[in-house]
């Protein structure tokens, strides 16, 4: 999960050096990420839009439609804290494969 919000970050950092159109790309971008998001944590039952995880969602796609602030690792951020608000009970093995 991590390694996969570093490259949507990754790209979007390469991407932005592009003038306008970049800037364009980068929202495009950010927003295919956060629905990718959005159905992973589904897809493993936790809520990706729920209060605690909403505002970190919000704030993340806020810093990251900021021209300059959003060259910075926010979704990364993003998906790292909100990682850590699953409960334990709550908490699925995302690392297992299952056989």
């Amino acid at each position: 999960m991590y390694g996969t919000a570093l490259l949507f970050d990754a790209v979007q950092f390469i991407v932005s050096f592009l003038p306008i159109l970049g800037q364009i790309i980068s929202i495009l971008i950010n927003i295919f990420a956060q629905m990718t998001f959005a159905l992973w944590f589904k897809i493993r039952g936790v809520s990706y839009f729920e209060a605690r995880r909403g505002i970190r969602t919000l704030l993340g796609f806020v810093v990251e439609i900021i021209p300059i602030i959003g060259m910075l690792p926010a979704l990364t951020l993003q998906i790292f804290l909100m990682y850590q608000t699953i409960d334990i009970a709550e908490q699925p093995k995302l690392d297992t494969v299952d056989a």
